[in-house]
């Protein structure tokens, strides 16, 4: 106020300034209403009736939270009011305003009074009309302003209300697109992700844990994870949230254990193990790798560097034999012509020369084997090769067995050393002749293949591409599993002593790999064995600049249920057809096959391996599936090619079959064939 050119008194209480007012002279007096001792009513009233100071206009501060505030102002004589907390140029005015109309008041002023009642108690008005209208014009302007500041406050509290909506909006959107990036991360990882709560509870199963387990997320949200842990690894007396803890692998980073199928098998597997806190509950958080196909490569790379190891170690054995060899056959060729006329010591020097030739015949076998034997390759047409050797092969094997060809229309040229490449399929033939002491079929067949990334990137030294291939096919006694994986390491043969030098089959797969081939084997105990020999497609017209592409994968999202004994087959596979986008469910064997089958009336397509343990075939699984369901439509699948199969008679002629090993391509190919096609089994 004095900022403004007024001079202002401060008392601190009423009784100080009714002293300060009498012994002065004052302008105006403004009081607060509650004060100690003399409130602001009393003083105003004292004042009013002072004849010699009821002329003093007097301004009472109130919160207005009561409204018998003004009436007892009023009552008491007050000539105006104003409200707290006050703004400062507002309470300026009003002292200006007030100063100036007690100016303008002229003579012949009369007392008046109004008696009102307001909430049960009366009050006598005895404010002049002067007053009154102060009283009332700064009500009004008090009123005014508060709506004034209302409306500010409204339209202040409206944009803030639409700035915290857009920004709910943003958190929301911002929420969501989280989420759903969430979502797909956990969704389309290839690493299994799985919670358990504090009661060893699975909370959340993604996808790729229903391929790495082969339980779905229903079977398993709300049941125990033990059903994940083989039996001699599950806790005994612990919960399981002590068992985790116990391990003292939680936040301790992945580590390598084994985990449980649903089909009950034991695999190998990384687990890493977090342990985290949700809605004040003890949240353990597993992320699982699937070692199956890891272990699987480990152990190719393992058998690829003992076959190259030995492969070096024979080929350098074989070239100094050799040239030991030479002195020995040089020498003994002469001694037979010097001892011509000796009729006895002529007969021991051609045993000597005969045997040095069925030596240097062993050491070219060795080189095969390790792929140091002089190739020489050239564009041959596989058709024209093989029915070239057909009468040597058919004298070789005999009468009691029986020899089918069926060969590729127009194969592709391949690049291959003709000599040794008969001499391989001389040697599959003799295989095969062996494994059929009491007669048998053979089957002779070349086709145009491609093999993928997919099944390069799963097989050592193999690169994806095209290639010509011929397979061999007996029905012989079949190789168990633990000798299949030997039958191409040098010296081993199951044959008796003496009638084998266990070099046969790792001279061909020497030569293929020489060849930049690709060999593989499936045989199936009591039905039979096929090798199937991949050569390099031949190109006159080299063009690295254009390598043949990836055949586009066809999909679809139709319910398909596969069954095949092998687990790591059927892993993979799954997992393959999980991509194309269809549902799959999958069994071991025929009789599990038929009891998913029968509770399950939404399956399209059967998709299953033909010769498989449980005492029913892929033939007798897909004949009872077709009497349950009639319009089934069926793809059968074997390491056996379509042609041996039908030759056998397992089939009938009429058949979709995928033959195995099979690329990605193929897979999704013959699936949609075997789902879309009219005439299928």
């Amino acid at each position: 106020m004095e900022a403004e050119g007024y001079a202002a008194e401060i008392a601190f209480d009423g009784e100080s300034a009714l002293k300060r007012i009498k012994a002065a002279d004052f302008d105006l007096v403004i009081s607060d209403i509650v004060m100690p001792g003399m409130s602001g009513y009393d003083l105003c009233r004292t004042l009013k009736g002072i004849s010699d100071l009821s002329h003093v206009p007097v301004i009472l501060l109130t919160t207005r939270k009561d409204p018998m505030d003004i009436f007892l102002g009023l009552e008491c004589g007050a000539d105006n009011f104003f409200t707290k907390p006050y703004d400062a140029d507002r309470l300026i005015a009003r002292i200006r305003n007030i100063l100036y109309n007690k100016a303008l008041r002229s003579r012949g002023k009369l007392k008046m009074g109004v008696e009102i009642a307001l909430f049960g108690k009366t009050f006598l008005i005895s404010s002049e009309k002067e007053q009154i209208l102060d009283l009332l014009i700064s009500t009004f302007e008090d009123t005014v302003q508060a709506n004034i500041d209302l409306e500010k406050s409204k339209q202040e509290l409206a944009a803030a209300k639409v700035k915290i909506e857009e920004y709910v909006y943003i958190l929301e959107n911002r929420m969501r697109a989280s989420e759903a990036i969430h979502r797909v991360i956990v969704e389309n990882v290839t690493q299994g992700i799985i919670t358990i709560d504090e009661t060893g509870k699975v909370t959340s199963f993604n996808p790729a844990s229903e391929a790495i387990f082969g339980f779905s997320a229903e079977e398993l949200l709300g049941e125990c994870v033990d059903k994940l842990i083989p039996q001699s690894r599950r806790p005994s007396d612990q919960t399981m949230a002590s068992f985790l803890r116990a391990s003292q692998r939680v936040g301790q980073g992945p580590f390598e254990t084994q985990g449980r199928h649903k089909d009950g098998s034991e695999f190998p597997i990384r687990l890493s193990l977090s342990e985290s806190v949700l809605d004040s509950r003890g949240l353990f958080i597993g992320v699982v790798e699937d070692l199956k196909s890891q272990k699987a490569m480990e152990e190719q790379l393992h058998h690829a560097q003992k076959m190259e190891a030995v492969g070096q170690l024979t080929g350098g054995i074989a070239h100094d034999f050799n040239n030991l060899l030479t002195v020995i056959l040089g020498n003994s060729e002469l001694l037979v012509e010097e001892l011509k006329d000796q009729e006895d010591e002529r007969v021991s020097a051609e045993m000597i020369m005969t045997a040095a030739k069925r030596s240097a015949d062993l050491t070219q076998r060795l080189l095969a084997f390790s792929r140091r034997q002089a190739l020489k390759p050239q564009v041959l047409n596989v058709n024209d090769l093989l029915t070239g050797v057909e009468k040597l092969v058919q004298r070789t094997l005999g009468a009691d067995i029986s020899i089918t060809v069926n060969y590729q229309g127009t194969p592709w040229p391949a690049l291959a050393d003709p000599a040794q490449l008969e001499s391989a399929i001389l040697n599959l033939c003799i295989n095969a002749r062996d494994a059929m002491p009491d007669g048998g079929s053979l089957t002779i067949e070349t086709s145009n293949t491609y093999l993928d990334s997919a099944y390069a990137g799963s097989h050592m030294e193999v690169k994806s591409g095209e290639y010509v291939l011929i397979a061999v096919t007996d029905t012989g006694a079949g190789i168990p599993p633990d000798i299949l994986r030997k039958v191409f390491d040098p010296f081993f043969t199951t044959k008796e002593k003496g009638k084998g030098t266990g070099l046969g089959l790792s001279m061909v797969y020497g030569f293929i790999k020489q060849s930049e081939g690709h060999v593989s084997i499936y045989s199936e105990v009591g039905h039979g064995t096929t090798v199937k020999l991949y050569l390099p497609k031949a190109s006159q017209e080299v063009d690295p600049a254009e390598p043949v592409g990836e055949i586009a994968l066809e999909q679809g999202g139709e319910t398909i249920l596969m069954v095949e004994d092998n687990e790591l087959v059927r892993s993979h596979v799954e997992t393959r057809l999980r991509k194309l986008g269809y549902n799959i469910l999958t069994a071991s064997n025929g009789p599990e096959a038929l009891a998913i089958f029968r509770d399950r009336p939404d399956i399209d397509l059967l998709f299953t391996d033909i010769i498989m343990p449980g005492g029913m075939n892929g033939k007798q699984l897909a004949d009872e599936a077709r009497r349950i369901k009639p319009n089934i439509r069926t793809l059968f699948t074997s390491g056996y090619t379509e042609n041996a199969i039908n030759h056998q008679g397992r089939l009938e002629s009429r058949v979709y079959l995928l033959s195995k090993p099979y690329s990605y391509a193929d897979l999704a190919r013959m699936i949609r064939i075997a789902l879309t096609q009219n005439g299928g089994t």
